[in-house]
């Protein structure tokens, strides 16, 4: 059988249009599926363990990083000033980073104010994608909860320091146990993502459409990008599966809303990337960093609340694998807290 150009032509766009036919049905089809799911995801605490002294809580950790592999420079971290300072700092690193996401301007505030300074590593994270895959949102509230906990026996007051998603948690934290935090520092809070996406993942089937669409691992690596050095990779996952944005997504969910906004009443330091409207933290929705703080005990700020925005910046704003204004950050979070740390 011989075909005419024309009819290879009008079978090659018949095969084209039934290819596209294919996807918009599949589309149509999770379109009808999907529908929101309803209400805040359930959190129910469990009990903290026990511990005789804070240095046994934290060999327990070290021990738990070493039985999961972590990756060198990647585990929690305790920086000693004497049994017990007269100010504390707790750091909580974002969704797949570790304690390098805010290290290096740690060292120098808890040098400079002589604080005894925790840096938590958050379950699944500093290991491999596999554990990170494992972790619900319940983990990182619980983690969260505990370090808290236990640095109230190593200083007088204790500050949140947070990044990302670790600023989230951090909000959370002076929503839900006021009399154990005496100030929190955001760093680019995460609060809604920049990226709408995301939110598939409040839809049945959100995951498995994702899944059909990207495959079940995507890459988080920062290549050709100058202000970024290639360490960087050593201290976040190169790679994560899809699945595990299921936890961030739960705990936005959980943890980003009016209700928690409204209980904190500590003094907060929020400190955000924004330039211009092209030039601004392109992972974490500025718009809802701006709001949230807005709606912090119940929109009566708290006199030594501070905004101050980062025009030199990323959305990792600490980190010395990341180019930022180290200098504008340092000195304003050193003032915050020379005035924090004076009031009674």
């Amino acid at each position: 059988m011989f075909y005419s150009a024309c009819d290879m032509k009008e079978n090659s766009v018949s095969q084209i249009s039934l290819s596209a036919l294919r996807r918009f049905t599949l589309l149509l089809f999770f379109a009808s599926v999907l529908q929101v799911c309803s209400g805040r995801p359930s959190y129910e605490p469990k009990p903290l363990p026990k511990y005789e002294s804070f240095e046994s809580y934290f060999q327990a950790k070290i021990a738990e990083s070493k039985a999961k592999n972590h990756r060198p420079g990647n585990e929690e971290r305790y920086i000693s000033f004497g049994k017990r300072t007269p100010i504390a700092f707790l750091y909580i690193h974002g969704f797949g980073a570790s304690r390098a996401e805010g290290e290096a301007v740690m060292e120098i505030l808890a040098k400079k104010f002589k604080a005894n300074t925790y840096l938590l590593r958050l379950p699944g994270h500093g290991t491999n994608k596999e554990d990170q895959a494992a972790q619900s949102f319940s983990d990182y509230l619980d983690a969260s909860r505990e370090a808290l906990e236990m640095m109230q026996s190593q200083g007088d007051r204790v500050i949140l320091f947070g990044s990302s998603m670790g600023g989230l948690l951090c909000t959370w934290l002076a929503a839900e146990y006021p009399n154990q935090v005496s100030g929190i520092v955001l760093a680019n809070p995460f609060y809604a993502p920049v990226d709408s996406s995301l939110n598939i993942l409040n839809y049945p089937g959100g995951l498995t459409f994702i899944h059909l669409l990207k495959g079940r691992v995507r890459s988080t690596t920062k290549q050709n990008d100058p202000n970024v050095l290639p360490e960087r990779n050593d201290y976040w996952y190169p790679e994560q599966y899809f699945s595990a944005l299921v936890g961030v997504n739960d705990l936005k969910n959980y943890a980003a809303i009016p209700t928690v906004y409204q209980k904190v009443n500590v003094p907060t330091l929020l400190l955000y990337y924004y330039k211009n409207e092209k030039e601004q933290d392109p992972t974490a929705s500025v718009p809802a960093m701006l709001n949230a703080y807005s709606q912090f005990a119940e929109t009566k700020t708290n006199p030594k609340s501070r905004k101050v925005a980062i025009e030199n910046g990323r959305h990792v704003l600490m980190s010395k694998y990341i180019i930022t204004d180290k200098a504008l950050i340092e000195k304003e979070t050193s003032t915050w807290l020379t005035e924090v740390s004076k009031s009674k």
